[in-house]
Parts: structure tokens; sequence; C-alpha cells
């Protein structure tokens, strides 16, 4: 008789350890959410705003105002119950995008979200460069600030056949095959953006492109482009060194 009841007792106590380790399981998700830029050798800060975690019934993480960290940034939420998880973002044209994890039995989960992807490939064809005949030019300004504004641009020109740039006060040079495709890249982004993106204000980027026909502006009102920095800055600090 008392080894029945030992036995019995023992069954309970594993049930109740095996009920109580579940339950923990149930409440033992974590979550990784990694923003990153497309290129990973560039730095600049990344703009996070309208940010959000949230499952049916709760809201985990929100980042409603602007904040600004550095590539590579990440938030770790832990004692997440099992569920779905959906986090829910803004692309570089200001499009509502939601990922969507499911987590349960104590699972890490990890989600990248690239904060500056972007596909120009319909644009190409319609770039200033991609259009330049012989014996003709165009120049590409961009204005940035508020009080003291900062001012940046180039100039292309084609003879013959080849193609060269200059900025105001430098003598023209030849760009070679790769450089021009930068620009052409740089050029496409800035067509598809333009009207794009959450982020306005009044010291965003505007670039006017000048002809000998007209002039057309162009208003970058994105969180994240950094399409001036890692293709044409590169070429004019190479070009031309101070």
């Amino acid at each position: 008789m008392m080894m029945k009841a030992i036995k019995s007792i023992r069954i309970w106590v594993l049930l109740f350890v095996a009920i109580a380790f579940m339950g923990c399981n149930r409440n033992n998700n974590s979550l990784k959410i990694n923003f990153l830029r497309s290129n990973k050798n560039n730095t600049s800060t990344l703009k996070i705003v309208n940010f959000k975690v949230s499952s049916a019934d709760s809201i985990y993480e929100h980042y409603k105002l602007p904040a600004y960290h550095p590539p590579g940034y990440n938030i770790i939420l832990d004692s997440l119950p099992d569920g779905e998880y959906d986090i829910a973002f803004f692309d570089l044209y200001g499009n509502e995008k939601i990922k969507r994890v499911h987590l349960n039995g104590a699972r890490a989960g990890t989600v990248s979200i690239v904060m500056d992807s972007i596909d120009a490939t319909a644009f190409f064809g319609k770039t200033p460069m991609a259009n330049l005949k012989n014996n003709s030019f165009y120049k590409i300004d961009k204005v940035q600030g508020c009080v003291a504004s900062f001012h940046d641009g180039y100039e292309v020109e084609k003879k013959s056949d080849n193609i060269f740039i200059k900025t105001t006060n430098q003598k023209a040079h030849l760009l070679t095959k790769p450089e021009i495709e930068k620009i052409k890249q740089f050029e496409a982004e800035l067509l598809s953006i333009n009207g794009k993106g959450i982020c306005g204000g009044t010291g965003i980027a505007q670039y006017s492109i000048i002809t000998d026909k007209d002039t057309v502006r162009f208003f970058d009102n994105t969180c994240n482009w950094d399409g001036w920095n890692y293709t044409i800055r590169p070429i004019l600090n190479s070009r031309f060194k101070e």
C-alpha cells in the first residue's frame, strides 16, 4: 500500500514538473531584429521611424518618432509567449511592409531589415547619362540644409563618344566605364525616389538636373537613401582631390 502511494506521488510530481516546464517554454521565446544597409561598407547612420513589433493582443516595440542608430544595430525582445509576431516598418519608398514570424517552444527568432533596399533597374535607361549625346552636357546640383545650405554637384559632357566630368573651377576628367556605370546607378536611384518616402522636411536634399533646355528638380524624402555618398562622392574625391 505504501509503495503504491509513493509511486502515485512520483507520477504527480513528474506531471507537475512537465506542465511547469511546458508553461515556461510557452513564454520563453526571443526575437532579434537587425537593422542593416545594403552596402556593408556604408556606415552612415540609419533613421528608424514608424517601426513596430506586435502580436494579436500586444505591442512589444514601437518607434513612432525617429531613432538614429548605426548599421548593424539590433533589438532583442525576450520572454515572448508562443504565437505570431508582425514586424511592421516602412521601406525606402514609404510603403509599409510587414515581416511575420512564428515563435514557439523557446525559439530564438531572427529578422533582418535592409533599411535602404532599392531597385532602380527600370530607370537606368531614363538617366541623363544614358541619354547623353555627343556635343551635349548636363549638370546635377545638390543642395541640403536649412540655414547654412550645403552645395555640391557635377557636370558631364560628351565629346567624340568620350564622357568627361568636372566640378566648379576644376579641369574636366575622362570617365572610365565603371565610373559611368556608378553615375548611371546614382541617377537611376534619384529618379526612382523622387517624391517618395516619409521623412521629408526643411533639411532634405534637393537635386536639380540642368540641361541647355530646362531644369528639373528632385526631392529626397526618404529616410535612409545615401546614394550620393556611395556612388558620386568617391568619384569626385578621386578625380578632384583638394
